[in-house]
């Protein structure tokens, strides 16, 4: 007997098992064909690695149904569909089951590499706002040009809100049906996503709700929480919602059933599995953290406030210390820019997005699309390169790089009260404000989407110096291009709604009607990093 347990012992070594008399999972990750050694997989609670045979072994009780692998930097994983990475699996037998699940990977050349940022294109197949038709017209044009002209590699990051739960049943669009119609443009890069609020279904209420309820995003995109190592930089993909859905409540819709509610929050087993995770990486990597929901709400007047719990910013802050570059959220879900850190969490800075599809395709169509800031819709890009931190650049996709909006508030004034439209809103809502008003007269506006702490604005009245302050305004072509045009179908969204102020909004007082002024923007290095001359009076134009 002993003889046959040593042969036995001896054969298992000889094929580079190891006895795991109960494991669930198991299988084989090669790259290039061949097994690799010290790949982390992971069922979204353990985390092993791949033994030297490439060959992986896990005692799972498959509560999160998936397994998947971190991608080793310098490969990416084979991809069925030429869109999503292969690096995640479904898993579809009981518990006691044993399952086979092999990854394959390819060598990258990922010295050089690339990102666009995807937030918030709620496609949604709405007749109204012809999303679907003015996505493929103007938006996967902009993603294929930008690909194509990048060098390296490029990779399409879903911060969430692919798609619009509210209007599934309604015009039978879900999560599935976003997935083939991007699958279906070909585009040149990859795609890695996270979980937003509307990317649930609405439908599902109960118990356990939120696990239910991503089932179609689970069968689409994969796991809720997962990392690959891209180059010399880490990246962290985790779902911060948890889906309430509270039955019998809140707006009403073909097939929905609750409220579509939510809480900002990550779960202890997502914070453990991140402990679990981090720990594997080196001090010198870049680590970039992809959410839906950021972590902060900013301000160019206070000090902000967060949006996620702040002993979990805490616990996060504390396993992000060792790393010798900051580390960067990078977010959406509030459909503007939210560039911002805190003082009490000094180890990562956050990017909060604006919505890639302006206000959820709310835009009239005869006008550029804009988000709930003012600022024009486009995506934000990336270029990583081995030994540097990300370089990052925002372009609006119908004029290329632009940061900031400037407005002279004689012309904005005078569209105010011109407008029939304003004069209503003034009516079902005072409290807006009325830009006619004689208070801002002469005022230079500057909406700088792009600001974040430090960061200084700059405004000379034919070369004079002006005193300049941060303000807390709303932006006149938000306005124009989104309040305004609500009051025809107030019932679909809030046209006199109060709570519009811009966080990165700037004023100065000009003397004269028709002087020239002049606008400086400098990083928190006091260093220029764009520089205008504004002709007054400036033309209020959008």
């Amino acid at each position: 007997m002993k003889r046959t347990l040593t042969i036995t012992a001896l054969l298992l070594a000889a094929i580079g098992c190891r006895p795991v008399p109960d494991a669930t999972l198991e299988g084989r990750v090669t790259l290039d064909g061949r097994p690799v050694a010290g790949v982390l997989v992971s069922d979204g609670t353990q985390i092993v690695e791949t033994n030297k045979n490439g060959k992986y072994f896990m005692i799972s009780d498959k509560a999160d149904s998936v397994v998947f692998i971190t991608t080793p930097s310098g490969s990416v994983a084979v991809s069925e569909d030429g869109l999503r990475p292969g690096f995640w699996a479904a898993l579809t037998e009981a518990p006691d089951k044993v399952e086979r699940h092999d990854f394959k990977l390819v060598s990258e050349n990922q010295e050089r590499y690339n990102v666009l940022f995807f937030p918030d294109i709620h496609l949604s197949n709405d007749p109204r706002r012809n999303d679907i038709r003015r996505f493929q017209e103007k938006v996967a044009p902009y993603i294929r040009e930008k690909a194509s002209d990048m060098e390296g590699p490029v990779y399409l990051m879903n911060l969430g809100d692919l798609t619009h739960e509210l209007y599934w049943y309604e015009f039978d669009f879900n999560e599935s049906d976003a997935y083939n119609m991007l699958a279906e443009l070909e585009l040149p890069l990859k795609m890695y996503s996270v979980t937003g609020n509307h990317d649930h279904d609405g439908a599902i209420v109960g118990e356990d709700v939120d696990f239910r309820s991503a089932w179609i995003y689970r069968k689409v995109w994969g796991p809720d929480r997962y990392s690959v190592n891209i180059g010399n930089d880490h990246w962290v993909f985790l779902d911060n919602i948890i889906y309430v859905n509270e039955e019998g409540k809140g707006k009403k819709a073909p097939g929905i059933r609750g409220d579509r509610s939510y809480l900002e929050s990550f779960t202890p087993k997502q914070l453990a599995w991140l402990e679990k995770d981090l720990s594997y990486v080196p001090d010198s990597c870049n680590v970039y953290i992809c959410t839906h929901c950021p972590f902060f709400h900013g301000s160019n007047i206070s000090e902000g406030r967060a949006t996620l719990p702040d002993e979990q910013l805490t616990f996060i802050d504390s396993l992000c210390t060792r790393f010798e570059h900051k580390v960067l959220n990078f977010a959406g879900h509030i459909h503007k820019f939210d560039f911002f850190s805190k003082k009490e969490y000094p180890s990562f800075f956050q990017y909060g997005l604006p919505c890639a599809s302006g206000v959820m395709w709310e835009t009239p169509e005869e006008y550029s699309l804009y988000c709930s800031d003012g600022s024009e819709a486009g995506l934000m890009n990336g270029t990583c390169v081995a030994g540097i931190p990300m370089e990052l650049s925002f372009e609006t996709y119908d004029h290329g790089k632009r940061n900031y909006s400037i407005y002279d508030m004689n012309s904005v004034g005078k569209a105010y009260k011109n407008s029939a439209e304003v004069k209503i809103q003034r009516k079902k809502a005072p409290e807006r404000a009325d830009y006619s008003n004689r208070k801002f007269r002469n005022s230079i506006f500057v909406n700088w989407w792009t600001w974040y702490p430090g960061c200084t604005i700059e405004m000379f009245e034919n070369g004079k110096a002006l005193q300049v302050n941060a303000a807390r305004h709303e932006d006149p072509v938000n306005n124009f291009t989104y309040d305004l045009p609500q009051l025809a179908h107030p019932v679909k969204h809030h046209a006199v709604r109060n709570n519009v102020s811009c966080i990165h909004m700037f004023e100065a007082k000009a003397s004269k009607t028709d002087s020239p002024g002049e606008v400086i923007f400098k990083n928190e290095k006091g260093e220029e990093l764009y520089r205008e001359t504004i002709a007054r009076p400036l033309p209020f134009i959008f």
